[in-house]
């Protein structure tokens, strides 16, 4: 690649590189080529954008001062194409550039012409201008001139990329990666939002007060740079603890707003900006304001413990799900974990037994499912019963825009629960709600907690699908049968695991944070002749593996009792099966423990097909019995 675009000497990173023009037959082939001429070529911070997204995939401040490695890129894009991932520029220093994002297509009169000899065309339509590192200029907003500057601390989406409305981003003009040119100053300053313009001269001061009615609705473009000024004006005026509720409160109005750990990055940036740049003395007085605060806090004594009464705990399901609680049910594939939640579903907008057997709180249901699809779903909803009379259960399908376990998805299903009067939701599965954070990092799963309790807030008892690990060498117990970090099972109130044997399923309860845990169980997958409706049927406690195995050496010992011959060992688990309904692995460990105690003995005489035959001690055939003709003959059949 370097043979078409570079000089043999290549400049420092935090230069500007100069580069001669591009062969106009040569173009990358695929989007590793991209990635890597980016990087190699151009040396520019690359980083992955979630497909069809504007988002990145990954941590990316930290590509803010060292270039990705192989392994990274091979990691993010080899083998990829742009529909399945993204490619991102971090510009500022590191990369050498800053980029100018002319949105053409709402641009009024008075925006000033910017030419470069770079530049590339959005989605959308508007044109992404290259230049060279401008000083230690950072990103801005100009929204009467709907120009924006990505600089330090900022990124673009590059070629070939799909936008989130499917068109793809392109270089325009064969784009040149020659000479990057300069921003002329005069067009910078014409561009650069009035209070940004004093910023460039080296006199910034973001921190004066401004006009709420200025913030209020704002567009993606200009959302983060704004707020960042909205914040840090509200922290010289307000204690932390207000000025983050006021700006939340700001943040709700923009379109769309930022996610809860996006906006907690941006408050937090904010106070590192107020408190190295103070204004007056709100942060000199910082401990006082922290400390009324935390004066909020109420504190008790054992005996104020003693003498509260509170209310037991209420249950959804009685006592398989907690009411205002996080409920897991989780399983390996196939194990008809999606069933049990739709059985459950149904039973409680009808206020019936679920299984059966335990009882449910009537209430609405809103089922997120961003696994099977509506057809999936009807097939579902139909087999198990949702349709025989008009059930307030209701459901959203594949959302688009994708949902996020995020503070603004969240709120805003709190209020269609709201409007539904459904005071139960559904999610399957999990982690299929992530964006981007790791079901694996406890510092995601524990602020998805977090953010879930919101619904728990508000009275809505939340009720997710979730998978198991791949089994491994050991196998998990105790609830760690679920994929993630621990921090997602310390999380929930109660997690039920499901697993399919045959016609049934077993379940097992392995927490329960407000009582004792139910001992497992077997429910009954029962099918009509035609297969088109199922039910779920309690059957019973199932018994713990000790006492299935005393069990089976009982029924071992009945059996052999009864017999007028030795048996083999499939002839006897076999009968212990059809006695008392115990699997052949538990009936031949009994067996050899029953041979361990010798209250069974294995016949010395009796081998034949590699079978051997077994009897009680007082039943000891002599060693010169025959061979049983009747039975040599079957087997040779």
């Amino acid at each position: 690649m370097s043979e078409y675009f570079l000089k043999k000497e290549i400049s420092p990173p935090n230069k500007a590189t100069t580069l001669l023009p591009p062969s106009t037959n040569y173009q990358p082939t695929t989007l590793y080529d991209w990635a890597k001429f980016y990087r190699d070529e151009l040396h520019w911070s690359i980083i992955p954008i979630i497909k069809r997204t504007k988002k990145p995939l990954v941590e990316w401040k930290v590509f803010q001062t060292r270039l990705a490695n192989d392994e990274e890129l091979d990691q993010w894009f080899k083998g990829k194409s742009n529909l399945e991932v993204g490619i991102g520029l971090v510009t500022g220093k590191l990369s050498g550039v800053i980029v100018v994002d002319e949105d053409t297509y709402k641009q009024k009169e008075g925006a000033p012409a910017i030419l470069s000899t770079l530049k590339s065309k959005t989605g959308r339509g508007g044109i992404h201008h290259f230049f060279q590192l401008h000083n230690e200029l950072r990103n801005s907003v100009n929204d009467e001139l709907a120009v924006d500057i990505r600089a330090e601390g900022g990124f673009v989406v590059l070629p070939p990329t799909i936008h989130p409305n499917g068109k793809q981003y392109e270089w325009i003009d064969q784009a040149r990666f020659g000479h990057i040119p300069e921003l002329p100053p005069a067009i910078l300053q014409a561009i650069l939002p009035a209070n940004k313009r004093a910023a460039n001269n080296g006199n910034a001061n973001f921190r004066e007060p401004l006009k709420a009615q200025d913030f209020i609705g704002l567009n993606q473009g200009s959302r983060n740079d704004r707020l960042h000024q909205f914040v840090c004006s509200l922290l010289n005026k307000h204690p932390e603890g207000e000025a983050r509720t006021l700006a939340w409160a700001m943040n709700l109005t923009f379109n769309p707003p930022l996610g809860e750990k996006e906006f907690n990055t941006l408050f937090d940036s904010a106070i590192t900006f107020i408190r190295a740049n103070p204004k007056s003395s709100s942060y000199s007085n910082n401990k006082k304001e922290i400390d009324k605060q935390r004066d909020k806090w109420q504190f008790f004594s054992a005996d104020d413990l003693k003498e509260k009464d509170l209310p037991p705990p209420e249950f959804t399901v009685t006592p398989l799900a907690v009411e205002d609680g996080i409920n897991m049910i989780s399983g390996d594939p196939a194990s008809m974990k999606s069933m049990v939640l739709v059985h459950m579903a149904i039973q409680i907008t009808k206020g019936e037994k679920v299984f059966g057997k335990f009882d449910s709180k009537q209430s609405g249901v809103l089922v997120v499912d961003d696994e099977n699809g509506e057809r999936e779903l009807k097939k579902r909803f139909n087999k198990l019963g949702a349709f025989s009379a008009s059930l307030p259960l209701h459901y959203i399908a594949y959302p688009d825009p994708p949902m996020a376990f995020e503070l603004a998805d969240v709120q805003y299903l709190i209020t269609k629960c709201k409007e539904m009067k459904a005071s139960v939701i559904m999610f399957d599965s999990y982690v299929r709600f992530l964006d981007g954070k790791s079901e694996n990092e406890s510092s995601d799963t524990s602020e998805i907690n977090r953010t879930l309790k919101e619904f728990v807030k508000t009275g809505i008892t939340v009720i997710f699908i979730h998978h198991h690990r791949k089994a491994g060498l050991v196998k998990a117990k105790g609830g760690q049968e679920a994929r993630g970090s621990s921090d997602l099972l310390a999380g929930v109130n109660s997690h039920l695991i499901v697993s399919k044997k045959k016609d049934s399923l077993v379940i097992k309860q392995v927490k329960l944070r407000e009582d004792k845990a139910l001992e497992p169980f077997e429910v009954m997958a029962v099918d009509s002749e035609n297969k088109t409706k199922l039910s779920f049927e309690y059957v019973g406690e199932v018994k713990p593996e000790a006492d299935l195995l005393e069990e089976a050496k009982t029924a071992i010992l009945d059996i052999l009792s009864q017999s007028d011959r030795p048996l083999y060992t499939k002839e006897i688990s076999d009968a212990v099966s059809e006695a008392v309904g115990i699997g052949k692995k538990t009936s031949d460990n009994a067996l050899k423990e029953l041979v361990s105690e010798k209250s069974v003995e294995l016949d010395p005489n009796k081998h034949e097909k590699n079978r051997n035959y077994y009897y009680l001690p007082d039943d000891k055939p002599s060693n010169d019995e025959p061979v049983d003709e009747i039975q040599k003959a079957l087997d040779q059949i």
